[in-house]
């Protein structure tokens, strides 16, 4: 059986494919009885248009799951959930944590609102939230990663990212950062919206959650957070890649930055890594 995985909503578009680019992230993962999205992007009309260019409604969607909480991945739920007109709902997946109050500091005091959408206005018969810390099976060899605890390495959290937490606002640690894994038959796919647990130890992680079934990673897709990274960390991460993983694929976008991208080019060579623009697509069998 094939699986499709197609980008909808990142920072870099195709404009002569009318397909438009904002910052965010969304894949659409395509099963023959299925489709499930991961991620929604940040503007609503955007993330809606790209969809419909590519041949999809919001009717054929049975589930989202949240990469986490911040307002770039979640922000088009409440228009995507007003434009689906059928009574089914819709099944939301994410960490518990993903809908806590959170901001992004930019300069002195001005704040920028992080938070996952209110929904207020939304109909609640609309949808179903099942929140989890444990890695869940969404569908066939489609999981989620549960929450990544183990960080031994550099992650993708900072000073200015913070959460508000027994009524005061903290550095968030974004425990509910996850990404999804795709058990296909060249190995693991591991498709990330912004891997703020960081990308080594989302590998290890995942490493270690597939460890008893021998099966190895064998591509990463998405958003790594590398962008505010030092091109000594990069290298370090790169060449730990390359030692411990010998990872075959990279389709990197969003949060991973125009220099790490370069990097990571000159480093594995153009046939191993690609930039993923809204439109990408990617079949993989399972």
């Amino acid at each position: 059986m094939q699986v499709k995985i197609t980008n909808v909503y990142t920072n870099k578009g195709q404009k002569e494919l009318h397909l438009k680019g904002a910052w965010g992230n969304s894949f659409l993962i395509e099963y023959p009885d299925d489709k499930i999205l991961f991620d929604l992007g940040w503007k609503g009309k955007i993330f809606l248009q790209n969809l419909t260019h590519l041949g999809h409604s919001p009717n054929e969607i049975s589930s989202v799951v949240f990469s986490h909480g911040h307002r770039d991945h979640t922000g088009s739920l409440p228009l995507f959930l007003k434009n689906r007109t059928i009574t089914k709902p819709l099944s939301i997946y994410g960490h518990p944590s993903m809908t806590e109050p959170k901001k992004q500091k930019i300069l002195g005091p001005i704040q920028l609102n992080m938070t996952y959408p209110n929904m207020d206005q939304i109909d609640p018969n609309k949808y179903q939230v099942h929140l989890n810390t444990d890695p869940v099976e969404i569908h066939d060899k489609l999981w989620t990663t549960g929450e990544i605890l183990k960080r031994k390495e550099k992650d993708g959290t900072k000073k200015g990212l913070i959460h508000k937490i027994n009524n005061t606002w903290k550095r968030d640690p974004l425990l509910d950062d996850l990404s999804l894994i795709l058990e296909a038959k060249e190995g693991l796919i591991i498709i990330g919206g912004c891997m703020h647990a960081g990308l080594l130890n989302t590998i290890e992680h995942v490493h270690d959650q597939f460890k008893a079934s021998g099966k190895k990673i064998s591509t990463i897709i998405g958003g790594t957070h590398l962008f505010t990274s030092s091109p000594e960390d990069i290298d370090a991460i790169m060449q730990k890649i390359e030692n411990k993983y010998q990872i075959e694929h990279f389709y990197l976008n969003h949060c991973t930055g125009t220099n790490a991208q370069t990097k990571f080019k000159e480093k594995f060579g153009s046939e191993r890594v690609s930039s993923c623009p809204v439109g990408t697509q990617l079949s993989f069998e399972i």
